[in-house]
């Protein structure tokens, strides 16, 4: 199972939720919990790997109809015990849990309200913020912006590891050679997903915002929100640490925490 997949199963079911709903709705008899139940069982089934895809740990949905929130529900398990064979607490829709790129969409918010406090712009040499030289060695004479960091055009491509180890720093990728470039085509010609990106960004805010990563995102966007989230545990409330939800992949019978390695 994919996890494209695994989303365009989510994605259809539930449209075909809401196309019966809105059906018996424009009749005057669909609007309201009914079509909230149905949703769940959607959601159960999915877990439950009763469709085209594997069973999986968990999942959740919230479904908007302009600004108004109609449905949210949620399915499987939190938290698993330690043999991974029983489902010691469950998964809510409110229930937090570790998030991979689409933590870059929160982190183009922290980075736009440093644009707009003209603390940095989006067309500059990002070495200037950085503090070391961030070329592609094949055009040593055209820099990469911030611009081209947010829109993949920035001719970096993902090594095998795209991360340092503490107390290693990003430059150590580029010093060793270790993080390939697109030697065809220069920083804004051409697109090409990269994860490394949004790494080399984040030290770019730390630069600009004076501040560490995780707790610039904190002050300068969750919190004026009112989000208890983050880009690290420790800078979420505890009432919803203790709610949190764990990353399992299936394996043979039981389910095991997923980690990074």
């Amino acid at each position: 199972m994919t996890t494209r997949k695994l989303i365009v199963t989510i994605i259809a079911m539930i449209a075909a939720s809401l196309a019966g709903a809105a059906a018996r709705s424009d009749e005057g008899s669909g609007d309201g919990p009914r079509n909230g139940v149905e949703f769940d069982r959607t959601l159960s089934k999915i877990v439950k790997g009763k469709g085209p895809t594997d069973p999986i740990a968990a999942a959740a949905v919230a479904v908007m109809v302009g600004d108004r929130l109609v449905y949210s529900g949620a399915a499987g398990c939190a938290e698993f015990n330690a043999e991974g064979t029983a489902c010691v607490r469950a998964f809510e829709p409110t229930s937090k849990l570790r998030v991979a790129s689409i933590s870059k969409m929160a982190l183009s918010m922290g980075l736009m309200s440093l644009v707009e406090q003209g603390r940095l712009d989006l067309d500059r040499d990002v070495s200037d913020y950085l503090g070391w030289r961030l070329r592609n060695p094949a055009f040593p004479d055209r820099p990469i912006t911030a611009r081209q960091l947010l829109s993949h055009t920035s001719s970096i491509r993902d090594p095998e590891t795209y991360w340092v180890a503490a107390p290693g720093a990003f430059q150590d990728l580029f010093d060793d050679g270790a993080a390939p470039f697109d030697d065809a085509h220069a920083p804004g010609e051409w697109f090409r997903y990269a994860n490394l990106n949004f790494g080399i960004l984040a030290g770019v805010i730390e630069r600009a915002g004076s501040e560490r990563f995780d707790l610039f995102m904190s002050n300068a966007a969750f919190k004026p929100m009112g989000l208890d989230v983050g880009y690290n545990w420790s800078g979420v409330s505890q009432t919803a640490r203790r709610k949190g939800a764990g990353l399992y992949s299936r394996e043979g019978d039981a389910w095991a925490p997923v980690v990074d390695a």
